[in-house]
């Protein structure tokens, strides 16, 4: 079938998914960058700037960032995920984030929602950077990441 994507889909054709895995293991308590699969290195960073191969992705399309699952092996206490965008000629977007959430991971192993969809600024647009930075108040060790994007495909 021929690729009868267009703007004048339907809405049912128009939002896709994306879902990106990702993880480390850190005994720190300092805001760490996640890393994004397809990177040569897949470790997180503390320093951004001189590494954002690891730690960023261009949008191809306008969306949103809906949410992120992160679940550790410790005990991380209250802890802020936050978004970083970059509209700019930057290399990296600023270390400032656009857009936090903060949750209570008080039970290790065990997975908890980041709901940016009902938090405030989430948007994106096509050729925009992302990044994502996790800071907990406790060392979290082994910790798994699932970022849910959500991409208008008609941009």
């Amino acid at each position: 079938m021929p690729n009868t994507l267009t703007r004048a889909r339907p809405d049912e054709s128009r939002f896709y998914y994306h879902f990106i895995k990702c993880g480390f293991t850190n005994s720190g308590t300092t805001k760490v960058y996640l890393p994004i699969a397809g990177s040569d290195d897949l470790r997180e960073d503390t320093n951004p700037g001189g590494d954002g191969e690891k730690v960023i992705m261009i949008c191809p399309f306008d969306g949103s960032v809906e949410t992120i699952w992160a679940r550790s092996e410790e005990d991380c206490g209250s802890t802020i995920i936050g978004l970083h965008k970059s509209t700019l000629t930057a290399e990296v977007p600023s270390t400032t984030a656009t857009q936090t959430v903060t949750v209570d991971m008080g039970i290790d192993d065990v997975s908890y929602e980041f709901d940016f969809a009902s938090a405030g600024t989430n948007t994106f647009a096509q050729g925009n950077i992302l990044m994502f930075s996790f800071d907990p108040t406790n060392a979290p060790n082994d910790t798994h990441f699932m970022i849910v994007l959500k991409f208008d495909v008609t941009t």
